[in-house]
């Protein structure tokens, strides 16, 4: 038996007790912790071996609380009763440091020591724990390593204008890549689809939301059939690209065309902008199934050549009814050389 003056037992909430309780011993020089190799942990020494806390080698612990320590606020526990442990949680208690140590030490992990001090089974549960507890401290490390390459990895993302993200309709499918993955290969028919004058072009294309309204009274100046009366109206109230495709028959009428030939007039070009403002997609036309397996390819390829992911993939698995059309898909966009990189892992 040994004594400890600042041991206490602690209860957590339950059914019958509505709050956390913490029992303290009685007397300071009372023998607060018993070890032997025979069980498990025991707190107190009751009369005629009636121990506050006593676990017992066959996963159950014995209860009657008011020996040593304090009783339990329910009374329920002061009776010798055996319960069943469901599950144990086992803590490591660190002396505290000298001030004097820097403020962030580089963490070291400690070399766990095996139990012996109790019977088998409690030494087996125990010892247990600690390792199930340093497998957990390994997979945090792990995930801590993950979240600074998932960092890196949304900082290559996040980097670029818009015009280097390019939106491709592939026979309905939209798709969403960047022009570098695009000209990984640049020998491909896949990258010279997506040359220098398209990317010109791209990035001196404006938007039509974007238009201030000088854009919308030079676009109106352009049109055959619009009256200087309708182009005045849209230039006093400064009508932006936003607002001109915001408008409809309504709309225009309070711009003061009253004429329904012209007002028919300008809701068709008003559509003919619309289709325009959305047509940034580029069609490909090539089965979406198969394209996607090939851009995922370069994508991946992308990725490991800027040092993103550290293993080279291998090459796309293709499910047999598309293993015929993939190959054509395959060798028009890269046809002769520029297929390499699809030919090994």
């Amino acid at each position: 038996m040994k004594r400890a003056s600042k041991a206490f037992l602690f209860m957590l909430s339950r059914s019958s007790i509505s709050f956390t309780h913490k029992m303290k011993l009685k007397s300071a020089n009372s023998k607060a912790v018993y070890h032997h190799s025979s069980c498990g942990p025991v707190f107190g020494n009751g009369k005629r071996g009636c121990y506050d806390l006593q676990v017992n080698g066959a996963g159950k612990v014995t209860l009657c609380l008011g020996q040593t320590y304090e009783s339990d606020p329910s009374g329920r526990f002061s009776s010798a009763y055996n319960h069943t442990i469901k599950e144990m949680e086992v803590y490591q208690v660190i002396t505290g440091t000298s001030n004097t140590q820097s403020k962030n030490p580089v963490p070291q992990k400690q070399k766990v020591v095996e139990v012996n001090s109790f019977s088998k089974d409690i030494n087996d549960a125990i010892n247990g724990r600690w390792a199930s507890l340093q497998e957990a401290e390994d997979e945090l490390e792990h995930l801590e390593k993950s979240f600074k390459d998932e960092r890196t990895f949304i900082k290559f993302f996040a980097k670029g204008q818009p015009q280097d993200v390019v939106t491709l309709n592939v026979c309905g499918t939209t798709m969403l890549t960047r022009l570098s993955t695009l000209h990984l290969c640049k020998e491909s028919a896949l990258s010279s689809k997506f040359s220098s004058e398209y990317e010109k072009h791209q990035s001196n294309r404006k938007a039509i939301k974007e238009w201030n309204y000088e854009d919308v009274v030079a676009w109106l100046n352009k049109l055959d059939g619009i009256p200087d009366s309708v182009v005045k109206e849209f230039e006093d109230n400064q009508v932006t690209g936003r607002e001109l495709l915001a408008l409809g028959a309504e709309g225009l009428k309070d711009f003061g065309v009253a004429r329904k030939g012209t007002i028919y007039l300008l809701l068709d070009e008003i559509k003919k902008l619309q289709m325009s403002d959305n047509d940034t997609e580029t069609l490909i036309e090539h089965s979406p199934y198969c394209f996607e397996k090939i851009l995922d390819h370069l994508r991946l390829e992308t990725w490991f050549t800027m040092g993103l992911v550290k293993t080279k993939h291998g090459l796309p698995v293709v499910r047999a009814s598309e293993k015929t059309r993939y190959d054509k898909v395959l060798r028009h966009l890269f046809p002769g050389e520029s297929s390499k990189i699809f030919l090994s892992a």
